[in-house]
């Protein structure tokens, strides 16, 4: 039986606070252009958030496209970090209640989400 452990990391970044806030450092507002405006805003929406996101399938592909679609060199240390994890949420209260939420609306068993992710 494999049991998905959810723990959080010594230093985990967060992509609604802590990626904004790493693209303004390194892109300053006076070289900012549209796309790289409009990622800051996605990010803080939580759209790039691994369990807060509503607007993509999956928001750290679609965060890695965007940084390298954004064609800013300083950015691509950030794409780099998105793409090894550094940016990886773990899920708090509320993302672990709408797990099970779905899981059991889509045919899943309590005993087979229990055996998945423990008990509450």
């Amino acid at each position: 039986m494999v049991k998905t452990v959810f723990r959080q990391r010594a230093e985990e970044k967060s992509t609604i606070t802590d990626l904004p806030n790493d693209i303004r450092i390194a892109v300053p507002h006076s070289e900012r252009n549209a796309y790289v405006k409009e990622i800051i805003k996605q990010a803080e929406r939580g759209e790039f958030h691994d369990f807060k996101n509503k607007l993509y399938a999956c928001g750290k592909a679609q965060l890695a496209h965007m940084l390298h679609e954004a064609n800013e060199p300083s950015l691509l240390p950030i794409r780099q970090a998105v793409i090894h994890g550094e940016y990886d949420e773990s899920p708090d209260e509320i993302d672990k209640a709408m797990m099970k939420k779905d899981w059991l609306d889509n045919g899943g068993s309590l005993s087979g989400y229990e055996q998945m992710f423990g008990k509450d």
